[in-house]
C-alpha cells in the first residue's frame, strides 16, 4: 500500500503552458499536486523569444517572461515541482491509482494529466509511454 504522504491527488506529466495551467487550477482547487518535467519548467515556450498572440498580453511577452509568471502563479498554490524523466505509466487496479515510475523514483496519483506538448520535427506526442483510454 501506497504511503499517504507520497500519494498526489493530481500528477501532471509536463511542464509546459499546459501542465503548468492544469497545475494552477489543481492547485487552486485545494489538490495535492505534483508536476514531472524532464526539463526546466516552461517546456518550449523557453525557447521561443516572443509571443504576439498570448492572451493577456498586448504588444506580446517574451517566452522566458511568460514561462517565469505562470510558474510564480503555480507555486502560490504549493504545487511539487519534480524534475525527472517518466519512463512508465500504469493504472494499478488494487488502488485504484496510478504509478508513474520516474527515473529518480517512482509516484503514486489518484489522477494523472499527461501534457507533454509534442515534438516539433514530427509533430506528433512527446511522450514515450503507450496508454490506451482505459488507463492499461
Amino acid at each position: 500500500m501506497v504511503d499517504v504522504k507520497d500519494l498526489y491527488d493530481v500528477a501532471i506529466i509536463g511542464g509546459g503552458p499546459g501542465g503548468m495551467t492544469a497545475a494552477i487550477y489543481a492547485g487552486r482547487g485545494l489538490l495535492k499536486t505534483l508536476i514531472i518535467d524532464k526539463g526546466a519548467l516552461g517546456g518550449a515556450v523557453l525557447l521561443s523569444a516572443h509571443f504576439d498572440n498570448y492572451p493577456g498580453f498586448p504588444g506580446g511577452i517574451v517566452g522566458f517572461e511568460l514561462a517565469q509568471r505562470i510558474q510564480k502563479q503555480m507555486e502560490e498554490y504549493d504545487v511539487k515541482f519534480e524534475m525527472d524523466n517518466v519512463t512508465s505509466l500504469r493504472y494499478l487496479d488494487n488502488g485504484p491509482l496510478f504509478e508513474i515510475v520516474c527515473d529518480g523514483g517512482t509516484f503514486y496519483a489518484k489522477s494523472v494529466i499527461v501534457a507533454s506538448g509534442s515534438n516539433p520535427s514530427t509533430g506528433c506526442a512527446d511522450f514515450p509511454v503507450g496508454i490506451n483510454a482505459t488507463g492499461k
